[in-house]
């Protein structure tokens, strides 16, 4: 009878445990709230949300959770909480996200997920795998409603430019003053001229509030210029520091064109009456089309050199006069018409270039003189007499 008893009693322990596993129940997600602080997160700042179970389950791998935050979605990662009911996931605001003034909260109810061998299951129960859907977001008992957290990744930027005329990133200039605009992508009340880095000159006449400043630049030499706004300079209304701003450069160039030498295409050789010796000046940078110098030879002619085109030569043609000569042509001197650089310096040197031989190696040589000769005469007959 006892061995009955034992029988009997195993075999309802055996009956009433299969009964609880019949009708047990998979755990399911309560709730989805945080104990974060409520308020604007910005960029590096956390959010610990927290995944409420009906019962205690327990995590295998890593399981994540995919929240809204604009152009982009955020997925996280869980981080602690098995086993338990309450599953911790840690969102770390990054550069970009935004929930554009609303709430955070979950993508969807099947944000909750398992990616790889994750797994998450009841902790008495381990067969039976947790339900994860969440509430529809914004509903009862999803994160947005028990939890107000307003995402502000945006950094703001400053963009450089200029509005005096001719003056853009990359370009040339010979302006004694350029007017400096720097506009902020949101409204700041901490941006302030030392925040500016400069090179090549200096900054006056600082300006502005909100989104929009003004400067004056003076440089100081010939050469490239730099106007820059590094990183974490100035903060936003949330408190975001600034990202780097994209430089603003331009080459300075107060110096004006010179003749660097005199040429000539014309072959070395004599030359007489009419013959023509085409003169040209080279300039030591482009100077603009149409621009003209007077030089004056050694045979006192004066002839009149122009620039065909934008570039560094200006050319003329020298025709021989009557009575012109010269033992190899040079230029004495030579006055300016108009003669600028493509950034407006005009030329005003009228110093001959240093060489002695102004056409190079080339000899010119102008004879216009008439050949004399002497004619002699015998007065011995040639003939003999008879």
């Amino acid at each position: 009878m006892k061995n009955l008893y034992s029988l009997l009693s195993v075999f309802t322990f055996v009956f009433l445990l299969s009964l609880n596993s019949l009708f047990a129940q998979s755990p399911t997600v309560s709730v989805v709230e945080s104990y974060t602080t409520d308020g604007t997160k910005i960029v590096g700042e956390s959010v610990v949300v927290t995944v409420v179970f009906s019962e205690s389950v327990t995590v295998s791998g890593i399981p994540t959770l995919t929240l809204e935050t604009g152009l982009s979605d955020t997925t996280v990662s869980y981080t602690d909480g098995s086993p338990g009911t309450q599953l911790n996931f840690t969102y770390t605001v990054e550069e970009g996200n935004t929930t554009a003034g609303a709430n955070l909260d979950y993508v969807s109810i099947n944000a909750l997920a398992l990616p790889g061998s994750a797994t998450i299951k009841a902790t008495e129960a381990p067969s039976e795998n947790a339900t994860l859907t969440l509430a529809s977001p914004g509903a009862s008992n999803s994160l947005s409603d028990n939890n107000s957290f307003v995402i502000d990744g945006i950094s703001p930027t400053m963009t450089i430019a200029s509005t005096t005329s001719g003056v853009t990133d990359g370009s040339t200039t010979n302006d004694a003053l350029i007017a400096l605009t720097f506009t902020s992508s949101e409204v700041t009340t901490d941006f302030a001229a030392n925040d500016i880095n400069v090179s090549n000159g200096t900054l006056s006449s600082f300006a502005g509030s909100g989104t929009d400043y003004t400067a004056t630049f003076t440089p100081t030499a010939d050469g490239a210029t730099t106007i820059d706004v590094a990183a974490e300079k100035f903060t936003d209304a949330a408190g975001n520091t600034s990202i780097a701003a994209t430089q603003f450069n331009w080459t300075q160039d107060d110096t004006a064109p010179t003749v660097a030498s005199f040429t000539t295409a014309t072959a070395t050789g004599s030359y007489n009456q009419a013959e023509e010796i085409v003169i040209t000046a080279n300039t030591n940078e482009a100077i603009q089309s149409g621009n003209t110098i007077t030089v004056t030879l050694d045979t006192s002619d004066a002839v009149v050199l122009t620039a065909p085109s934008a570039g560094t030569t200006l050319v003329g043609t020298y025709t021989v006069g009557a009575t012109d000569t010269s033992a190899g042509l040079t230029i004495s001197s030579f006055t300016i018409g108009t003669v600028a650089d493509t950034y407006g310096n005009a030329m005003s040197s009228t110093t001959l270039p240093a060489s002695g031989a102004i056409f190079g190696t080339k000899t010119i040589v102008i004879d216009t003189a008439a050949p004399t000769g002497a004619i002699t005469y015998s007065a011995a007959s040639p003939y003999k007499q008879g």
